[in-house]
Parts: structure tokens; sequence; C-alpha cells
């Protein structure tokens, strides 16, 4: 999968809903990115995942973002904002799905306390540069740095 493009969103009321599949959550905490350890797929990711299929397309993307957030990192982020649009490409299906991209930040990280059936291992907030130095998924990377690129941080 890559990430085959990034759309700034200014205005969220003009994007439906219905548009995503899925959502990514940017978060941070005192500059630093929050990233869990996937343990299933043996790397780093920032918290992201589809609509439950049994609520799927009702749940609304926000409340996709906020489920995702808990489920993945045990954390509750304030001041999630739609920022974004990351269209990923799927060769091997060909397709392409648009996935929102949301901000906000952790003013309170919770200690992490892996549960059975966690789909990840741990978390850390670290700083950006931190990034490029282990093992991220690549969309995730892209994703991040784009919203950079964007927010001007």
């Amino acid at each position: 999968m890559i990430l085959k493009d990034y759309t700034k969103i200014t205005d969220p009321s003009q994007y439906p809903d219905n548009l995503f599949s899925s959502a990514f959550v940017i978060c941070q905490h005192q500059r630093r990115y929050l990233i869990g350890f996937n343990n299933w797929r043996k790397q780093w990711e920032i918290p992201a995942g589809k609509r439950e299929p049994k609520d799927a397309p009702t749940e609304p993307v926000l409340q996709t973002a906020i489920r995702e957030l808990r489920e993945e990192t045990h954390q509750i982020a304030q001041h999630l904002t739609l920022c974004g649009i990351a269209t990923i490409s799927d060769e091997d299906k060909n397709e392409n799905r648009n996935r929102a991209v949301f901000a906000g930040d952790v003013p309170q990280p919770t200690p992490f306390i892996f549960h059975k059936g966690d789909e990840m291992d741990e978390i850390q907030f670290v700083p950006s540069q931190s990034l490029n130095t282990i093992n991220i998924d690549p969309v995730d990377l892209a994703i991040v740095r784009q919203f950079e690129k964007n927010s001007k941080i």
C-alpha cells in the first residue's frame, strides 16, 4: 500500500462522512507523536482503523477515530479535528480508499497496560525526528510528514 494523495482539509463540512472508509489519528503530547507497536505486523504505527462492519456506514468517521485511538492505545484525545484525506492505493486489490486524517492532543496520557487481544504491545510519544529512525509503517510516516508540511510544525 502507498499514499497516493493527501488533501488538506480547511472546511470539513465540505466532505460527506460516507467518503471515508476509515480513519488515522495523529495525536501529540508535548509536541511528541503517539505511536504504538503493532504486534501483528511487527512495526510502529499511528492509531488507525476501519469503521466497524456492524456499524458502517452509520458509525460517524469521528467516532471511528475515537474508538480506534482508545482500542489501540488506551488514550483519549482532545480536540480531534478532521485535517486531511489520505488516499491509499492498494495495488494488490487494484483499489483506492479514502481515509480521514484527524489530529488532536493527549493532554494527560494514561499508562498503557497490555490486555490479551490488544493489537498494540506498547505505545510511545516520540519526537518527529525519531520517526525516521524506527521501523514505522511507511504510509503512516508519509501521512505524518504531509500533516507536518500542511500544519507548518
